[in-house]
């Protein structure tokens, strides 16, 4: 059952779906911006009914294993060139990046089981305690990354029994006063990305980022502010849990520019960067446009091209059918009178 509703009507919305369907187990909520006060609100009924909630503000949940998404669009229009069946869980404060995340993993080896988009409004339903219970009981997970953004407490004291690659963003936010993307993700005091690096160094019990040029890590799991390094950070860590990758490096990280022109110029190998077909599906849609590009479709006068009207070339009068308006309003007095002779 799918509902379209705005961020007021949301609480409605869930309560009604779940007192009429007994048999619900889960609700998704992809609206942004749900009030707080409604939130709360649904985070109680659903409790008493046993239902989990998912969201706000989220892309949902995808299971690789499976081959089920719930809620929003996750893996894109091919899942399952992202969505790759392995060890890894992930929980994601961003949609987007989670499926991101799911294809960097790849070009290690590792494949998913769930990957999760918590979303990042002000109230968070299913948040990093919730998915970490999960995660700790799921069998196929082995580990996890956390791509965390700022605001929130959702995840200073979570206590891990497996690995995670925590990926800590938003810095920048600092600066701001409101709100930019997500609902929940400006910080308050003492809940900012410098904050909760901190706190995950402190549960993995290392001293630095981790970084390409500077690989700091434990058995526990390691901090990067750079999803670049996740790949290596996870394939690490797993190392020292004598844990080898799902199955061989799919892809690389390396750009890849779908797009090139030198325009005649004669450039140093450095700049003369050569273009590689696009990845799917977008090499399809490239291929459309680039169909489109220079063509003059034909030009044709519209004018009663239709055949259901036509306007009399000296009256200016428009025609249904070969009949004027006249014509028909006429028809239609007879017809009603006729009607009503008979009624009669």
């Amino acid at each position: 059952m799918i509902k379209a509703v705005p961020p007021a009507g949301v609480s409605d919305a869930v309560i009604e779906a779940v007192r009429v369907n007994p048999l619900l187990t889960r609700v998704v909520i992809l609206t942004e911006k749900v009030p707080l006060s409604d939130a709360r609100i649904i985070r109680q009924y659903c409790q008493l009914q046993g239902v989990d909630v998912f969201g706000g503000n989220c892309l949902g949940i995808a299971d690789a294993h499976h081959h089920v998404r719930i809620g929003g669009a996750l893996g894109g229009t091919h899942p399952a060139e992202s969505l790759v069946p392995g060890t890894v869980a992930i929980y994601s404060n961003s949609g987007n990046f989670t499926t991101t995340i799911a294809v960097y993993l790849l070009t290690a080896g590792w494949g998913t089981t769930v990957s999760l988009s918590s979303g990042k409004d002000v109230y968070i339903h299913f948040a990093a305690a919730e998915f970490t219970n999960a995660f700790h009981n799921d069998r196929r997970s082995h580990a996890a990354v956390m791509y965390i953004e700022p605001g929130g407490y959702y995840e200073r004291d979570l206590v891990f029994e497996k690995p995670v690659i925590a990926c800590i963003v938003g810095r920048w936010k600092d600066r701001l006063t409101k709100a930019c993307g997500h609902a929940g993700a400006i910080a308050g005091s003492g809940d900012n990305a410098a904050a909760k690096e901190r706190w995950f160094m402190e549960k993995f019990g290392v001293d630095a980022i981790y970084t390409a040029d500077h690989p700091v890590f434990s058995a526990k799991g390691a901090v990067v502010t750079n999803i670049a390094d996740i790949p290596s950070a996870m394939t690490a860590v797993m190392a020292l849990n004598r844990r080898q990758p799902d199955f061989a490096p799919i892809g690389d990280l390396s750009m890849k520019c779908w797009f090139a022109d030198d325009t005649g110029l004669a450039l140093p190998a450095a700049l003369d960067v050569k273009s590689v077909p696009a990845v799917e599906p977008f090499k399809e849609q490239i291929d459309a446009v680039n169909r489109q590009v220079g063509v003059i479709p034909p030009r044709e006068v519209m004018k009663d091209a239709s055949g259901a009207s036509m306007m009399d070339p000296e009256t200016q009068i428009t025609r249904l059918h070969g009949l004027s308006i006249l014509d028909l309003a006429t028809r239609a007095y007879e017809e009603n009178l006729v009607l009503a002779l008979v009624r009669e």
